[in-house]
């Protein structure tokens, strides 16, 4: 493309980058090889460059020829540099971004995509004259990369375009092929792509970014969109109604929002009746678990992860709104997406139908279609705070279901852990002496298999109603509960 913009309009100012200086010079050095070959030479005569067509001193060219070439006999010049090079003081009619992001590594990486942007925003672009323009070609790996960002912050301002290897929506039908078909059956054929694709060569992931241009799949990744169920009327009443919030250290536009939700729970499904998702101070946040909590007041539990935010929420709050509990979110985002998605493939997380009239007033679906977009990105979504706010919610409903075993197991740990710790039991000629002599050692009483006392013996547990109790010397204790008295006297009731 530089080299035909040269030969129609030699006076350009070219700048050409890429995510590294070595690759922007060999672009650089392909642009100097057309121009310099004899068949550019008879279509354009009036564009060259140092080389063959030249002579001594026409023009400008560096010491290895790549970082910059003028056009002889004309203002034109092209600058190569890298993501991160000086080009300051060099102004440019076109600005070429070529991949300004390597791989998937620098893409996941929050740091690298704002030095990026940053360096694209305030350095590259800013070289770039009035009614010039400006091309960035790239791997889509994901959806916060620069194109995204443009997109997203300049709308009506850019124009997108995007040659996926196997048309699949009516979007990705040019008019020189159809649904189904590959875009270039001379580089990659059609059973060579399926192969490619559904091989086990690459992830789902990787096909997408790589092949379709997409930096999620059509169907979406971990949350697929077709999972989704939804509905018309909300159910007259509720099993149980929570809402979840995930909060954010600051609100700039860079950074994450603040998301917040109401879930109502009946039988296995679960109902997002609301939710909120916006850039807020921690002003704004506490305003808005306000209010939802004032239009929902039948959602008596608000859990809220315990980061950022979340405790300072909590303390200013607690005196002022009930229910609020911290919880801590274990392990990564993927991994508490993967645990939970299983939820919406298997149909039981409904969300408000955008098509229909609610006869709650409360709900309005207008949230909706944002909601699934983030959902099916993610984990290379712009944002991902209502999949936080959501895998919150239903690990902890799911908890608060079936968590009662496991809240067993952790009291009983807790009471072994309390127990007095007790003497070895007497070993084996310890024990026949004692028998022999006709006495039972004070060790027999605190030996670790302590024996239960039965019903007929003692009282049943005060506390929780158990009727075995073990009995250690005077002591006697309930292994459910912890409770623990001393047996002053066995023919009298316990005293505490």
């Amino acid at each position: 493309m530089p080299a035909l913009a040269f030969g129609r309009w030699a006076d350009l100012r070219i700048i050409g980058t890429s995510y590294a200086a070595d690759r922007a010079l060999d672009f650089s050095r392909d642009v100097q090889k057309i121009i310099d070959t004899e068949r550019y030479h008879r279509i354009f005569p009036a564009t060259r460059v140092v080389g063959e067509f030249s002579e001594p001193g026409d023009a400008r060219r560096t010491k290895h020829g790549a970082e910059l070439f003028e056009i002889i006999g004309h203002r034109g010049r092209y600058r190569a540099a890298g993501v991160g090079g000086g080009i300051t003081g060099e102004p440019a009619e076109i600005l070429i971004v070529d991949d300004p992001i390597k791989d998937y590594a620098e893409a996941i990486s929050d740091t690298t995509r704002e030095a990026v942007w940053n360096w694209l925003v305030s350095v590259a672009m800013a070289r770039v004259q009035e009614g010039g323009g400006v091309i960035i070609m790239a791997t889509r790996w994901h959806q916060d990369d620069p194109i995204g960002r443009l997109l997203d912050r300049q709308r009506g301002r850019w124009r997108y375009i995007n040659f996926p290897a196997i048309a699949e929506s009516a979007e990705d039908q040019p008019s020189f092929r159809k649904i189904g078909e590959e875009l270039s059956k001379e580089r990659y054929s059609l059973p060579y792509l399926v192969d490619v694709r559904d091989g086990g060569t690459v992830s789902n992931y990787q096909w997408s970014a790589i092949y379709q241009g997409r930096p999620s799949p059509l169907g979406g990744g971990i949350f697929k969109r077709d999972d989704w169920r939804f509905f018309t009327q909300a159910p007259a009443e509720f099993d149980d109604i929570i809402q979840s919030w995930d909060c954010t250290f600051k609100d700039t536009v860079g950074s994450d929002r603040v998301a917040g939700g109401v879930i109502g729970v009946k039988g296995p499904h679960k109902y997002l009746l609301d939710v909120i998702a916006q850039h807020l101070s921690f002003r704004g946040t506490k305003t808005a678990i306000r209010t939802l909590s004032a239009k929902w007041p039948e959602a008596h539990t608000k859990i809220i992860e315990d980061k950022a935010n979340g405790p300072a929420v909590i303390d200013d709050l607690k005196d002022e709104i009930s229910g609020l509990i911290a919880v801590d979110p274990r392990g990564g985002k993927i991994v508490r997406a993967h645990a939970t998605s299983g939820e919406t493939e298997a149909h039981n997380v409904f969300l408000p139908d955008p098509t229909a009239t609610h006869l709650d007033q409360r709900i309005n679906p207008g949230w909706v279609h944002d909601f699934i977009e983030e959902t099916a990105g993610f984990p290379t979504a712009t944002f991902d705070d209502q999949v936080d706010m959501l895998t919150q919610a239903l690990t902890y409903i799911r908890a608060r279901q079936y968590g009662l075993f496991d809240l067993w197991k952790q009291e009983a740990q807790k009471i072994r852990s309390d127990r007095p710790k007790l003497e070895e039991a007497p070993s084996a000629d310890e024990l026949a002496r004692s028998q022999k002599e006709g006495i039972m050692a004070e060790k027999v009483h605190t030996s670790i298999m302590a024996k239960p006392v039965v019903p007929s013996q003692a009282p049943t547990c005060p506390t929780c109603g158990n009727k075995y109790l073990a009995k250690r010397g005077p002591l006697l204790q309930c292994n459910i509960c912890g409770w623990r008295e001393i047996e002053t006297d066995s023919r009298r009731p316990l005293q505490k």
